[in-house]
């Protein structure tokens, strides 16, 4: 995939070259034009596959000194340490407003073309279609997102319990596809907003 940016001084000091210029960076790097970094200041590169975060700190330390204007073709990734521990720390203690974005569901290929957007974070009164799992096949309505857990729950999908009581069967967003959305005036926001933001990465 794409390249991800991370912060880490004590990486930068033991290895210096990773202080490269974006020049030097592979033709598939794609840097985050958003936030200028300063490159001088424990800036380092990763390749991943994986989607995250850099955290804020690391963020305001490091945006100082590009112009944004300089790589206005180039496209927005974020990313996450390349340390496993460090990627698993960050993400199993994520805040509810990071655990939101990252508890997304895909659009079916129909919802998908008609608002030009591929992914949005799930939410209740969404209706989903089961893709994976010993629940495939399974529709429903989401009942609750449970952000602790990365989880949603869906109608009428549950489990028995050994005392006879039905409890949520948790499905992980991953797993699921959005057949139809629940539209309120701040969901067409943001579906305009990753919209407008997917044709300007096409045509840069």
């Amino acid at each position: 995939m794409a390249g991800f940016l991370a912060a880490n001084s004590d990486h930068a000091d033991n290895n210096p070259s990773d202080n490269r210029s974006p020049s030097k960076w592979p033709s598939s790097t794609r840097v985050n034009t958003r936030y200028p970094f300063d490159f001088y200041a424990s800036i380092y590169l990763v390749l991943d596959t994986g989607d995250g975060f850099i955290r804020q700190e690391a963020l305001e330390k490091a945006r100082k000194t590009l112009n944004p204007t300089e790589y206005a073709n180039n496209s927005i990734v974020l990313g996450l340490h390349s340390s496993r521990s460090k990627s698993r720390k960050a993400h199993f203690s994520a805040p509810s407003s990071e655990r939101r974005v990252i508890l997304s569901a895909r659009l079916s290929k129909e919802l998908a073309e008609k608002y030009n957007v591929r992914s949005i974070p799930i939410r209740k009164d969404d209706e989903v279609l089961i893709q994976r799992g010993s629940q495939k096949g399974r529709e429903g309505k989401i009942t609750s997102v449970y952000r602790l857990k990365w989880a949603v729950h869906i109608q009428n999908v549950n489990r028995d319990k050994s005392n006879g009581q039905s409890v949520p069967l948790p499905i992980h967003p991953s797993n699921v596809i959005i057949t139809k959305l629940h539209l309120d005036k701040d969901r067409e926001d943001i579906l305009a907003r990753s919209a407008k933001g997917r044709e300007a990465r096409k045509s840069a």
